[in-house]
């Protein structure tokens, strides 16, 4: 079951298919927002339809739990179960996490500390995320985000206001449009997903303001090549808690180093297929974050670029592996991957 019946290949696609599939993961983690350290968990595929002959396998149901730890005093435990029924028409995501992490702060947008600041923030909290189909590939829910937080500046001052032990509560409804050929390694299709959370007392939120998020994801297969385009933007109202703004997610740069109360982000992804199993791909991005919209053109383009190459692991699932080499303005890193850095659930 871990042999490919078509080359004889390394390949879990049977294996994750069964209803025994157990996927055992370690990945080292290398990003400068919170050191060296590693991931570490299990995946569980539960039992596929194989459908009709020839068909791809529907995006499976997946239950899983881990943790991960870093040099710098890091920890973050995780666990939470992706459904999948009624031949795709439903699904949920849901997930209890908590985590204990040292961070440094820089600032937002164009108002930047004087200095780096070191930055401990202890939470733990739940997403919960449902989903019906009302249209070909358009599905429309809600979703639930719930965070109890801690935070302390390293130096042992507490966070000016309320900041410093708060909870954050949001819910409202979110929409996507997936038309992917897999969820998890894409080589052809569009996604195209928007959430907006009301931040409220009655949601058990200490702060009031909305937060929209957009994620777009475009592929074409041109075999023997792929083109991939994303965008992503996000946009908060006035009274945000400083975690709870959004960042810049780029490969390449650290995780919170460019925070504003809008971020844009664009970025171009070309892969080569060398031959059925192995892919060699580039890409580059480019990003800004703003304390506000009018700023948007005015303030530095964050860019950051690099090369990968994958293994498609499990060919009927669409499942690679891989790793990544990025520059960002700052840092060299190293990314080790499942699936597409690119998310979309």
């Amino acid at each position: 079951m871990l042999r490919d019946k078509e080359d004889g290949a390394l390949d879990v696609s049977d294996w994750l298919a069964s209803g025994q599939g157990f996927l055992p993961i370690v990945l080292p983690i290398t990003d400068p927002a919170v050191g060296t350290g590693l991931a570490g968990g299990v995946l569980y595929f539960h039992r596929q339809d194989e459908g009709a002959e020839g068909a791809p396998l529907a995006p499976p149901s997946i239950s899983f739990a881990g943790g991960a730890a870093t040099d710098n005093g890091t920890r973050a435990i995780a666990a939470g179960h992706m459904g999948i029924w009624n031949q795709g028409k439903t699904r949920y995501i849901g997930a209890l996490f908590a985590a204990d992490a040292n961070l440094t702060l820089y600032g937002t947008g164009e108002g930047l500390l004087p200095a780096e600041v070191a930055w401990n923030i202890k939470l733990a909290g739940t997403v919960q995320q449902l989903k019906f189909e009302i249209a070909k590939h358009l599905m429309l829910g809600v979703q639930y985000l719930f965070l109890n937080t801690k935070s302390r500046f390293k130096n042992g001052e507490e966070p000016l206001g309320p900041e410093a032990e708060s909870d954050l509560g949001g819910f409202g409804p979110t929409i996507a449009y997936d038309g992917r050929n897999t969820i998890f390694t894409p080589t052809s299709g569009l996604y195209a997903g928007a959430t907006l959370l009301f931040h409220d007392e009655v949601f058990g939120s200490d702060f009031d303001y909305p937060r929209l998020n957009l994620e777009s994801y475009k592929y074409w297969d041109m075999e023997p090549f792929v083109l991939g385009l994303r965008f992503s933007g996000a946009a908060t109202g006035g009274g945000a808690p400083i975690y709870g703004l959004p960042f810049l997610r780029m490969r390449g740069v650290p995780a919170f180093r460019y925070v504003g109360q809008y971020t844009a982000l664009g970025e171009v992804e070309p892969v080569w297929k060398v031959n059925r199993r192995w892919s060699l791909l580039g890409f580059l991005s480019a990003g800004q974050a703003v304390l506000d919209v009018s700023e948007f053109g005015d303030v530095d383009t964050i860019v950051a670029g690099g090369v990968g190459v994958r293994y498609t692991l499990a060919r009927k699932q669409g499942l690679g592996v891989g790793i990544d080499v990025a520059q960002g303005p700052e840092d060299t890193v190293v990314y080790f991957s499942l699936g597409s850095y690119w998310r979309g659930l």
